[in-house]
């Protein structure tokens, strides 16, 4: 079995890609720099609440929100699930461009 194992490594590392396009010193691509928030994550609840509302949702039936924030896309995404028993599409998320306060209302399924 061993002898199986190391023919195994010793192929992998040296067989390279067999794609046609790549190269095996194609370079990896860079990370996108991140950015620091502008809005804090009370403010994007805030926001994230009026956008609600005015899509007919009535936060009392929801539990506090799963926030997250994109700092390679400058995105806060908040996600709102209704208190149990949750039905079916019983969620939806805002999501908040952080520079613009741009907000979009995304409905549950």
């Amino acid at each position: 079995m061993r002898p199986l194992l190391l023919f195994i490594a010793v192929f992998l590392l040296t067989s390279g890609c067999r794609h046609p396009v790549c190269s095996n010193s194609t370079p990896l691509p860079r990370p996108r720099i991140s950015q620091a928030a502008n809005l804090s994550e009370t403010e994007a609840v805030t926001i994230a609440g009026r956008v609600a509302e005015q899509n007919g949702e009535h936060l009392a039936d929801y539990r506090s929100p799963i926030v997250n924030f994109d700092s390679v896309t400058g995105e806060w995404w908040l996600w709102f699930h209704r208190k149990p028993p949750e039905p079916p599409g019983g969620h939806f998320g805002v999501c908040i461009k952080d520079a613009t306060k741009d907000a979009r209302f995304i409905p549950g399924e």
